[in-house]
């Protein structure tokens, strides 16, 4: 059990930190954090209020500098798969 444990807790670092579900669609911000891409973009619905880091108060330049987490997505997929297949 050791193993699933281990599994649930990486499955809950890869949460987005704004709808809290699996990160969909990751994108990572100039500061590191990530967020599912949909998500970031909805909170930054006012553009006169700037592109904040909804976690720090690194301030991003715009969306466009977001990059996509190709290695991040293929480590989510394993991840769900694995845990499906240890329950």
């Amino acid at each position: 059990m050791a193993v699933a444990a281990a599994l649930t807790r990486l499955q809950a670092e890869a949460k987005c930190p704004i709808c809290l579900d699996d990160l969909r669609d990751p994108v990572t911000t100039e500061c590191g954090h990530n967020f599912c891409c949909f998500c970031i973009q909805q909170s930054w619905a006012d553009p006169y209020k700037g592109f904040p880091c909804p976690l720090c108060p690194t301030s991003i330049l715009s969306w466009i500098h977001f990059l996509k987490h190709r290695s991040l997505i293929s480590v989510l997929a394993m991840t769900q798969n694995l845990l499906l297949s240890v329950k």
